[in-house]
């Protein structure tokens, strides 16, 4: 894997297994095994590697919702479809 797809492999990891909150630069260079300077090399900041993440993740989301949207029955308004699958998450 590359050295931007273990930083952004580490990323998203720890978004997964922790929170968004605890997003670092340190802790995904350690995750990844990198230095801060190597990270830096290859990401201007937390947040541009945030956005590249999210960017990879965006087309399993929208098939994942699309799935679930087409499993609900059609004639459903959108606040119907909304509050069912919140009822159904609790």
């Amino acid at each position: 894997m590359s050295t931007r797809g273990r930083l952004l492999d580490a990323a998203y990891r720890i978004i997964l297994e922790d929170s968004l909150s605890n997003l670092s630069i340190d802790r995904v260079s350690a995750r990844a095994g990198l230095s801060r300077r190597t990270f830096f090399l290859h990401c201007n900041n937390k947040d541009q590697l945030l956005a590249e993440v999210l960017e990879l993740v965006r087309p399993a989301f929208a098939r994942d919702c699309k799935a679930w949207s087409n499993a609900l029955a059609a004639d459903l308004a959108v606040e119907q479809r909304t509050e069912g699958h919140r009822a159904a998450g609790q």
